[in-house]
């Protein structure tokens, strides 16, 4: 259902599409962002730190419960007041930030984003995550580079252009860090234990094809790999920060 909250969006993304500058600053891009075709209250986003190239996949959440039953005979944006517009975010990478796969609730931000347009809250997201003193390095980059085109088929269908090729070894780093995800080892004491390893240059690219490393839509990653569907039953009755898992939710 295209709610006044989706027209929002929608109407900045296009606005985003013709004026690509407005996706950069100083010649560098910070994020790119795709509607979810199925569902228009879902959004794919991939933020971007220009420095060390690090990238943290994102899915958002929105809508404005109170504005769902109005909309078939009101077509313009009558976004009754930003306390009622639901935002969830769940990341999809490993982040010292926030848990991976989990409801996080940003229903602070939605004045924010009612006030200033999409691009100022998704700069807001890439300050909350790059802003901070555990920014992933260099050299670990590499590894939640493959960990996003590995796990996640939705990645590739939104983002071809940033599918780019995995080098021998990718595979094994991004199955021993999630072994360790569900052991709940901490991120930054694994990325800091295998930061040797992890830069080791390969000569052979590989393509991104199948592979035996998937992903699925719990509370940690496991060996199949799905398509993202994770909000496709969000009952509004729940309360979005308490942290449940997605597909507990769902039931």
């Amino acid at each position: 259902m295209v709610t006044s909250i989706t027209r929002k969006l929608l109407r900045d993304w296009k606005f985003l599409m013709r004026h690509n500058n407005d996706m950069m600053q100083d010649n560098k891009t910070f994020f790119y962002l795709s509607p979810q075709d199925s569902n228009l209250h879902i959004w794919h986003v991939v933020l971007i730190d220009p420095t060390t190239k690090s990238e943290v996949y994102i899915l958002l959440y929105f809508t404005d419960p109170s504005n769902e039953n109005v909309m078939q005979n009101s077509p313009g944006d009558n976004i009754s007041s930003s306390h009622n517009i639901v935002i969830l975010m769940r990341c999809l990478t490993p982040s010292s930030v926030f848990p991976i796969n989990k409801n996080i609730s940003l229903n602070h931000l939605s004045s924010y984003l009612l006030s200033k347009g999409f691009r100022p809250f998704l700069m807001e997201l890439w300050h909350i995550f790059f802003d901070n003193s555990h920014n992933i390095s260099i050299e670990n980059a590499r590894l939640l580079h493959a960990w996003n085109r590995i796990m996640y088929k939705d990645f590739k269908l939104h983002f071809p252009f940033l599918m780019g090729n995995l080098r021998q070894g990718d595979y094994q780093m991004v199955k021993n860090l999630s072994k360790n995800l569900s052991n709940n080892v901490d991120l930054n004491i694994f990325l800091h234990q295998n930061a040797n390893s992890i830069v080791t240059p390969c000569e052979n690219n590989i393509q991104h094809h199948s592979t035996n490393i998937h992903a699925e839509t719990n509370s940690h990653p496991s060996t199949k790999r799905q398509r993202l569907d994770l909000f496709k039953f969000i009952s509004n009755k729940h309360d979005p920060n308490d942290n449940t898992s997605l597909p507990r939710k769902l039931r």
